[in-house]
């Protein structure tokens, strides 16, 4: 063979990335199969046609399909396989008849892990629409069994409906979510998050007062993670706010804080010392110039300047 390899083609196909960079290795079954759907992917394919177009059993073309869907490549959305994460509501989810369920789940260790977990979280039997969630969050949003295990867990641990728990589901699928580790880490996130808000709102009183709305959540977000500032710069804030104008408006601590970034003000002691800017209305007062001004004589400017020097040296 030649040193140089010239590939010369007027008809080409994508693929994706990730399947090049994580699956090269990937089955010979497996890499067919997806070079087949991506060579031809406006065609509708009959699982006849690639059972027989692959030489392979159904059990086996199942098989590959799942390796996909599990990789991230492949979205499976009802009963429908897409090359595109499908844009879903917690609303759209199917609804999976009894026998269908059984069969997913025969011979299926992940997914019986995963309904045993999920009962757990839930403290209840799986009803027919806790399973058809279930399977949806896996088919539809492409979530591993592990991971939508760990969803329940996380979701009812913090008091969220079923619906809820789905709704997060969707947004981790969205988020990129495909990996357990990758769950955990968001989880953290959150937590983290969660507690800034809490600090900032016992800070400021209103903790436990009444629910933190959803603006004042991402302005204290902003103050911490954007801004960089800490409780303490936070709360001095919130002083100046209560003060200048008598109560508490998370707008008018946004505009000091967010004033104290642009002036590089980092700790409480610089933003306290910082000149006030001017109350609004007011002007500050100069004394109107003479209509005819003459040159002052050497002798009154020294008086003046003696003056000046009596003023400034005297400690009353």
């Amino acid at each position: 063979m030649d040193n140089t390899v010239l590939f010369e083609s007027d008809l080409s196909f994508s693929v994706p990335c990730d399947l090049v960079d994580k699956h090269l290795n990937a089955p010979e079954v497996e890499l067919r199969l997806i070079l087949l759907l991506l060579r031809n992917a406006n065609v509708a394919f009959l699982k006849d046609d690639l059972m027989r177009t692959l030489g392979v059993e159904e059990d086996r073309l199942k098989e590959a399909f799942q390796y996909w869907v599990k990789a991230g490549i492949l979205f499976r959305a009802g009963g429908k396989y897409t090359l595109r994460r499908p844009q879903l509501n917690a609303s759209d989810y199917g609804t999976y008849k009894p026998e269908t369920i059984a069969q997913r789940l025969e011979g299926d260790t992940a997914l019986q892990f995963l309904y045993k977990s999920a009962e757990e979280s839930l403290k209840k039997p799986l009803s027919s629409a806790d399973a058809s969630v279930i399977l949806s969050l896996v088919d539809w949003c492409g979530l591993p069994a592990d991971v939508v295990a760990l969803l329940f867990r996380y979701g009812t641990e913090n008091g969220k409906s079923l619906r809820q728990i789905a709704q997060t589901g969707v947004k981790w699928s969205e988020d990129g979510v495909k990996t357990f580790e990758q769950a955990e880490e968001l989880i953290q996130k959150e937590a983290q998050k969660k507690n800034t808000v809490n600090r900032i709102a016992t800070r400021f009183g209103i903790f436990g007062t009444r629910a933190i709305s959803e603006a004042e959540q991402k302005a204290f977000l902003k103050w911490k993670e954007e801004l960089g500032f800490d409780l303490d710069m936070i709360g001095a804030a919130y002083e100046e706010t209560v003060k200048n104008t008598g109560k508490y408006t998370y707008a008018y601590v946004d505009k000091i804080l967010t004033n104290w970034h642009s002036a590089g003000l980092t700790t409480v002691e610089q933003a306290l010392a910082a000149p006030k800017p001017a109350a609004p209305g007011k002007k500050s007062r100069r004394a109107p110039a003479p209509n005819n001004p003459r040159k002052t004589s050497s002798s009154e400017k020294e008086t003046l300047d003696l003056g000046w020097e009596i003023i400034a040296g005297s400690e009353e």
